[in-house]
C-alpha cells in the first residue's frame, strides 16, 4: 500500500468482514444459556467463573455448542490479526498528530496478544470434558479476557482523544463513540453483562477511524490541541 490511509481502510474492511462471519453461522443452540445475565455465549465464556457456568454455555463434551464455539475461535484469529494490524497502522499514522500516538499500536498489539491466548485457552477448554475442567483453566481464561478487554479499552480511548481533536463534526462524533466504547468496556469488566453492549461501539469506532484517518492526519488544525513534543 502506498499510504497508511489506504492500508487502514483495507484493514477496516477486513475487520468488518470477520465480524460479520463471527456473528453468522453456526449459531448456538437453545441449550446454551449463559449465566449472570450475559446474553452472548462468547462473552459469557470469556467471563466464566466456574465449571457450572461453562456447563450452562457449552454443555459437556461433545456438544453442538462446543463445535460452534470452536469454529468462531478459528474465525476470531483472523479478526485478531486484522484489528492488531489496524491499531498499529493507526498509531503509526497518528504520530503526525502526537509523538505518543504509538501507544495506540502498543495497546492494540497487547490486546491482540492476550486475545490469542484467550482463544487458545478456549480451544483447550472445548476439548476438555466438564469433569476434567479445572478452576485454574477457567481462571486463566478469565485473566486473559480481562487483559484483552483492558488493553482494547486503552487503545480505543487514545484513538478517541486524538480524533476528538479534529475540527470536523464527524471526527468529534467518532471520537465520542471511541470514548463511549472504552467506558462501556471498563464498566463491563465490573458488571459483565455490559460487555455485550461494548462490542458494537468498539468495532464501529475502529472502522470509522480507519475510514476517516486521512481527514485527521492531514488537518493542520487538529494538531494544535496535542503538541508533537508531548
Amino acid at each position: 500500500m502506498r499510504s497508511p490511509e489506504r492500508l487502514a481502510l483495507v484493514l477496516g474492511v477486513l475487520c468488518l468482514a470477520t465480524l460479520v462471519l463471527l456473528e453468522g453461522r453456526p449459531y448456538f443452540t437453545t441449550f446454551s444459556i449463559p449465566q449472570r445475565g450475559i446474553r452472548d455465549p462468547q462473552v459469557a465464556l470469556q467471563m466464566a467463573r466456574s465449571v457450572a457456568e461453562v456447563d450452562a454455555i457449552l454443555s459437556d463434551a461433545p456438544s453442538p455448542d462446543r463445535e460452534a464455539m470452536r469454529l468462531k475461535q478459528y474465525i476470531d484469529f483472523a479478526f485478531i490479526a486484522s484489528y492488531a494490524a489496524l491499531f498499529v497502522v493507526l498509531g503509526r499514522a497518528l504520530m503526525a498528530v502526537a509523538r505518543w500516538a504509538w501507544l495506540v499500536g502498543v495497546f492494540g498489539a497487547l490486546a491482540a496478544f492476550h486475545d490469542v491466548r484467550e482463544d487458545i485457552d478456549i480451544l483447550r477448554l472445548l476439548d476438555t470434558p466438564l469433569d476434567a475442567t479445572t478452576q485454574q483453566m477457567i481462571s486463566h481464561l478469565h485473566l486473559m479476557s480481562v487483559s484483552k478487554w483492558s488493553f482494547a479499552a486503552a487503545a480505543i480511548a487514545l484513538l478517541g482523544a486524538f480524533t476528538m481533536a479534529g475540527r470536523r463534526w464527524y471526527l468529534k462524533l467518532i471520537g465520542a463513540v471511541d470514548l463511549l466504547a472504552a467506558a462501556l468496556v471498563l464498566w463491563g469488566l465490573i458488571d459483565n453483562p455490559v460487555l455485550v453492549w461494548a462490542g458494537a461501539p468498539l468495532a464501529a469506532g475502529m472502522i470509522a477511524n480507519a475510514a476517516t484517518l486521512k481527514f485527521l492526519i492531514h488537518e493542520p488544525a487538529s494538531r494544535n490541541p496535542v503538541p508533537r513534543s508531548v
